[in-house]
């Protein structure tokens, strides 16, 4: 995007003096023989740089950066004072009204195009950033919509399909169970969509709340797995039969803890579980460890599935991404989940990663230091 520069100067010569100089960058000059002509100029039109001349009739340059400063729309507006004026006071003046830089006359053109070019590039990546915090406020406002407008509604759906599967209503048909069924799982898949979309906000924001106490791993892991066992779910929204995916949990230390968020942990879980179970082939083994490794726990998550090629491995943690983003992919997801438990283990001191080549399985891990007081009994008992 081209820039445009207002040149204040009540002298024409300068102004076509500094418009032969300045014409090698590309830019967009206007001219303004006074003060007055300048602010009405920048009332209505997008200026990247002002070059303003100091010593001027009516209005000197002082008064005339003291007035755009003054202009809440034209604060940020960089300014240049080229001025005969050399000495500290007049210096320290324009300062004071808000002057960016100063150049001497007689001017130095190679000068004025390096501090030109420099002043706006550093102008461009403003405009960058306040774009960006534009983006930012609308994204904002967009998931405050959300929150208000798409959660409330879809839990009160997603309740009144769980009391008809439960039977509130009488026995149902066959026909009517198998769409309550697929019902139930979609509200269920938007519920998680929306809340995942909701975490990475505040995520982004900053703005996760954690409550950390003392979790036995072990007993949460045991929790996860029963409560998605039944509900593990395929690209239909048919259960598929448990016998189909098995769970097999080395719990051999049971009773060890982390300090952490329960439910945040949770997620993290849920999370791994299910991926794992989502990707497995039928019939197949999803095996849960939890280990020591140097102060810490590591908690993995094996399946036998398809494995993640090596040109994926880079971006596996990063938002909404998938191996498979095609409209016809056979497993639904939005891509959140890795990239929310890796932000959650990281705050809550963690990391995470995964094993895997094509074709032989995955696991997915991730580390959290051992509570101090279960590090200290299990020393007790082996001394």
């Amino acid at each position: 995007m081209e820039s445009t520069i207002l040149v204040i100067d009540d002298d024409l010569v300068n102004h076509i003096t500094l418009g032969a100089h300045l014409g090698a960058l590309e830019c967009n000059l206007l001219y303004a023989e006074s003060g007055a002509v300048a602010l009405d100029i920048l009332n209505h039109t997008v200026v990247d740089l002002v070059l303003l001349d100091v010593l001027m009739p009516q209005m000197d340059g002082f008064e005339v950066c003291s007035r755009i400063r003054s202009t809440p729309e034209l604060a940020e507006v960089p300014i240049i004072m080229i001025t005969a004026l050399d000495d500290r006071p007049s210096r320290l003046r324009g300062i004071d009204v808000g002057a960016d830089d100063f150049l001497n006359k007689p001017v130095d053109y190679e000068e004025l195009r390096v501090r030109v070019r420099s002043i706006l590039r550093l102008n461009r990546y403003r405009r960058m950033l306040e774009e960006r915090k534009e983006i930012d406020r609308l994204k904002a406002e967009f998931i405050a919509v959300i929150s208000h407008e798409l959660r409330s509604p879809l839990t009160r759906v997603f309740g009144s399909l769980g009391l008809m599967r439960g039977g509130a209503l009488g026995e149902l048909s066959d026909e009517v169970k198998e769409m309550t069924e697929i019902a139930y799982h979609g509200a269920d898949r938007l519920i998680r969509l929306v809340n995942e979309i909701l975490d990475i906000d505040q995520i982004n924001a900053g703005n996760m709340e954690f409550n950390n106490e003392p979790v036995d791993i072990c007993h949460l892991i045991e929790q996860s797995i029963e409560a998605i066992h039944p509900n593990v779910v395929d690209r239909r929204g048919a259960e598929i039969d448990g016998v189909d995916v098995k769970f097999v949990f080395d719990n051999s230390l049971a009773g060890v803890n982390v300090n952490a968020d329960p439910g945040r942990l949770t997620q993290v879980v849920d999370n791994l579980l299910s991926n794992a179970a989502k990707f497995s082939p039928p019939g197949g083994t999803v095996e849960i460890s939890v280990a020591r490794n140097n102060g810490n726990l590591r908690i993995a998550v094996s399946d036998e599935g398809p494995g993640i090629p090596e040109e994926f491995h880079s971006r596996i943690f990063k938002n909404f991404f998938q191996v498979d983003s095609s409209a016809t992919r056979e497993k639904s997801g939005a891509g959140l989940g890795l990239s929310i438990c890796k932000d959650i283990v990281e705050t809550l001191g963690g990391v995470i990663g995964f094993d895997t080549n094509t074709d032989v399985g995955i696991t997915f891990y991730f580390e959290l230091p051992e509570s101090q007081q279960a590090q200290a009994d299990a020393s007790s008992a082996t001394n």
